[in-house]
């Protein structure tokens, strides 16, 4: 490494000192000028994709880069920045159960496969909660963490507008979205027949 600073010293016709500080101020400006950002992971709602405290690498998204579902985003939500996963783009329908408060935001994502089925298991079960469709609107983002009960995504907050989108993590290379988790009625764990 010194040596690359006395040549650079030579090279250029002044002292390392000054070298080292022209290094430093072109690295300054290449960062500014750079589409590229680090990023520090704050609590668990990614895990275990990515880790409280783990070190990112972001890529500003512009106007005309498209979202694709599995992306994993930086975006600007009331206020809060938050690292979420995008669950599906505008147009994309989802399923789930709401069974908090009946507010239409799914507590849990489902496959329609999996609607299908759990339809019939609520209908006889209303108290446990309902089966709602999500169509995410034009210029929108359906967006969930990985840990989902330690996550505040579009679950809570209703699918959200792109425009709240700043960046899409790019290293380290986010893993593959978890299973959505699937809902097992007694009955078919226990066998037909069984309450």
């Amino acid at each position: 490494m010194r040596r690359y600073w006395e040549r650079l010293a030579t090279a250029c016709g002044f002292g390392r000192a000054r070298a080292l500080g022209l290094t430093a101020v072109c690295a300054t400006i290449f960062a500014c000028l750079s589409p590229l950002r680090p990023g520090v992971v704050m609590g668990d709602s990614m895990a275990p994709s990515l880790q409280s405290g783990q070190v990112f690498l972001m890529s500003h998204v512009s106007p005309r880069m498209e979202l694709q579902p599995g992306d994993v985003v930086v975006l600007q939500h009331e206020g809060d920045t938050l690292v979420k996963r995008v669950a599906a783009v505008a147009g994309e329908v989802l399923w789930g159960i709401d069974w908090s408060a009946p507010d239409g935001n799914p507590d849990i994502l489902l496959t329609a496969d999996e609607a299908d089925y759990v339809v019939d298991f609520l209908l006889r079960h209303p108290a446990i909660g309902e089966v709602v469709r999500v169509e995410v609107p034009p210029g929108h983002l359906f967006v969930v963490g990985d840990a989902p009960n330690r996550s505040w995504d579009s679950r809570q907050f209703g699918a959200v507008p792109v425009e709240e989108v700043r960046a899409r993590v790019i290293l380290p290379r986010p893993t593959e979205a978890p299973q959505v988790p699937v809902l097992r009625p007694r009955s078919a764990v226990c066998g037909a027949g069984h309450p």
